[in-house]
């Protein structure tokens, strides 16, 4: 039968936590007691590669065979004299072809790639060569395997590939030969049915063999994704390999006692009341059958959890809007009751001079210092910042309170007046007054009748003035203040 695979998917995902279906009935036993048939009498085998994990460590099983290890390793034979790369390629077992080197085989796995002489490489008999996890973009080893013909004749065939390594370099000619791991696999899709002990998607070494197969469990996939709100409930989910039980730790702690893994292989811990922080959480697989397999504890899954929301109301200012410059304004605000913190008042984004945070009450509420708007359009906001960080959030910035500011009004006490004598070659003064506030400068205009005749704070009568009417105009000036300007009485020149 010439099956092709759909492309299953790479990793675990959390639709496949969620999968439905039920494990056969009749699953086989065991299609391998020993090495598969071909491997005796398969005259290209120099040997065989050892799969293993990014520390180094062998591993003879996993919970997806489109990802099996970062390091390959020839392991009976070491390389030939000369030889400095190594390529993978897959194979698929044909009981009716009895010279393996022959069988349908996809090369399109592994370029050529140099043995590794990293420190990080695992240390083994024969040549070593880096392989990362399948990254993005690389072809899957199920679109491979769906290029050839499936043996479905025997169990000993069946949802079985070979994976092969031969040695190249500069100098170095072709042999053949290889270096070879067979991997039975199970491609039902996550969900499905299991095949001779797999769950659906695992994997497991059959050649070479070995006393245990390692299990595999997936990390947690969480019920809501991170990050969380503090007291929120979640569940983490973990797939296993094979059968057996489940314990979930959360920061080194077990979360509740193991769980057994359901039809789907899947197992899901009690419910986990969040508290604020960073979290990890993982999974310890312990296997049913312990004399064929060995447990496996999971990758960690990070976790945040944030402090509990608070807010703040907009603010609310003492004086209503618009208001004349020279008066000050406190502005006031509640945030979160019950929760210890400062509220700090900012105008358009910005710190507002002299207004520190304030702490709350109790209730909640904080007025500011009083402070001296500048003329212009103001937009007053405030924030909450809890003590508490960790189990409390910093509220968002509040609904933003507009205020106006106009130029000030000057207050004028005691009117303006002219000093001296009023007499030709005599000198006048301008006396200013009383204001409030106490303008920062003046300008002066003297007039006899209505023709300009001076702009100093005195003026020398002339003979021109005789017998007119002078005057001066005094006006006060501030910054953001309004200019204000008084003419005083008139005095009638000798």
């Amino acid at each position: 039968m010439n099956t092709r695979f759909a492309r299953l998917v790479t990793g675990l995902v959390v639709a496949a936590v969620a999968a439905t279906g039920m494990v056969s009935a009749g699953a086989p036993a065991s299609a391998y007691t020993g090495n598969p048939p071909w491997v005796a009498g398969d005259t290209a085998l120099k040997g065989a590669i050892k799969i293993y994990d990014t520390n180094g460590g062998a591993i003879t099983g996993g919970t997806d065979f489109n990802v099996l290890g970062q390091y390959y390793a020839g392991q009976t034979a070491a390389a030939r004299t000369g030889a400095t790369l190594a390529r993978l390629w897959i194979a698929l077992p044909d009981h009716a072809n009895a010279t393996p080197s022959t069988w349908f085989a996809d090369l399109a796995l592994q370029p050529a790639t140099a043995f590794s002489t990293a420190p990080g490489a695992p240390v083994a008999v024969g040549p070593v060569i880096a392989k990362r996890l399948w990254p993005t973009g690389t072809t899957p080893i199920a679109d491979l395997l769906s290029g050839g013909t499936l043996d479905v004749s025997s169990v000993a065939y069946q949802n079985v590939f070979e994976l092969r390594m031969g040695d190249s370099g500069s100098g170095v000619s072709a042999d053949g030969k290889y270096w070879a791991v067979d991997i039975e696999y199970n491609p039902a899709a996550l969900g499905g049915a299991t095949y001779d002990g797999l769950a659906p998607q695992a994997w497991r070494v059959v050649y070479p063999v070995s006393s245990t197969i390692q299990a595999a469990v997936s990390t947690p996939v969480p019920s809501l994704a991170s990050p969380q709100v503090a007291g929120t409930q979640i569940t983490v989910t973990s797939i296993a390999s094979v059968a057996g039980t489940i314990q979930f730790s959360e920061d080194g702690t077990n979360v509740g006692t193991p769980v057994t893994v359901g039809v789907d292989f899947s197992a899901t811990s009690v419910p986990v009341t969040l508290a604020a922080g960073d979290h990890t959480f993982a999974a310890a697989f312990t296997p049913a059958n312990a004399s064929s397999y060995t447990g496996a504890t999971s990758g960690d899954l990070a976790f945040t959890v944030l402090g509990t929301p608070t807010t703040v109301t907009k603010p609310t200012s003492s004086l209503l809007s618009p208001r004349a410059f020279g008066n000050t304004i406190r502005l006031t605000a509640t945030a979160t009751a019950g929760v210890a913190g400062t509220i700090r008042f900012k105008d358009s984004g910005n710190l507002i001079t002299g207004v520190p945070a304030v702490v709350v009450s109790g209730a909640g509420a904080a007025t500011s210092a009083a402070f001296q708007p500048a003329v212009g359009a103001h937009s007053f906001t405030a924030v909450f910042t809890p003590t508490d960080y960790l189990n409390y959030q910093q509220s968002p910035v509040s609904v933003a309170l507009a205020f106006s500011v106009t130029k000030g009004v000057f207050v004028n006490k005691v009117k303006p007046k002219i000093t001296g004598t009023a007499a030709v070659g005599k000198t006048l003064t301008a006396n200013v007054g009383t204001w409030t506030p106490v303008p920062t400068s003046y300008t002066y205009v003297w007039k006899r009748g209505t023709t300009q005749v001076g702009k100093a704070k005195t003026y020398k009568l002339k003979p021109a003035d005789k017998g007119k009417k002078v005057t001066v105009t005094v006006t006060a000036i501030k910054a953001n203040y309004t200019n204000k300007s008084l003419v005083t009485v008139a005095v009638t020149v000798k």
